[in-house]
């Protein structure tokens, strides 16, 4: 996998480039601005950027223009944010206006040895957003939403969902069976109105996808 890097605060992003490297991965763009960023992908094709919300001391989400500037110019790019904080307004819009590959963590949940699984899930279309984010938008819903149909254990495994842990891995943090977990994705599927004609597999990740997107999108 290549990847590029944009932080401004170089013992991070060396700390995290080279863990990647070691790793396994390909680290092609290190880069300590936005615009260094933005010119090293033009330059070289990259599946994932990590960029940090601010870039700078001078604006406080840099970083949210710069995500934006790669997707517009390069689609296929997966983007992870990160940030010392939790996610801004404009972060939270910015995941909703793209459908695919926009994970959000922040810097105290980025963990070296699931960062390399959780960037391969967001260059597959898989959500990854960190707890901080995802507990965000568990807030109550607007009246009439459909995330008011879904029931406290189903809101739970939806939240899960959107962190990017597997069935597998939601029932064992809910010390529930597979199956059962099985079950509440299906009602969570059905009460968000999701449902797509393809057959399993694929199929089974977009649904996953779309309950995320619903959620951002539903929740205020």
């Amino acid at each position: 996998m290549r990847i590029a890097i944009a932080d401004d605060h170089a013992i991070f992003r060396t700390a995290v480039a080279r863990c990647l490297r070691d790793s396994g991965f390909e680290v092609l763009v290190d880069a300590a601005t936005g615009a260094e960023l933005v010119t090293g992908v033009r330059r070289h094709s990259v599946d994932v950027a990590i960029i940090d919300v601010k870039l700078s001391e001078d604006a406080d989400d840099e970083g949210i223009a710069v995500a934006r500037t790669v997707k517009k110019e390069s689609p296929g790019t997966a983007i992870l944010m990160l940030s010392a904080e939790t996610a801004t307004t404009q972060a939270i819009q910015l995941l909703r206006d793209f459908e695919t590959g926009i994970g959000y963590l922040r810097k105290d949940e980025v963990d070296i040895v699931s960062l390399g699984p959780q960037l391969t899930r967001l260059v597959a279309g898989e959500p990854v957003l960190g707890r901080s984010i995802a507990s965000r938008l568990l807030r109550p819903a607007r009246r009439d939403s459909a995330l008011d149909s879904l029931t406290r254990q189903e809101t739970e495994v939806l939240k899960l969902m959107a962190e990017g842990y597997s069935n597998m891995g939601i029932a064992g943090r809910l010390s529930l069976t597979e199956r059962t977990i099985e079950d509440h994705a299906g009602r969570i599927f059905d009460k968000l109105g999701i449902s797509l004609s393809a057959g399993e597999g694929r199929a089974t990740t977009n649904k996953r996808v779309l309950a995320v997107l619903t959620w951002l999108r539903l929740a205020s």
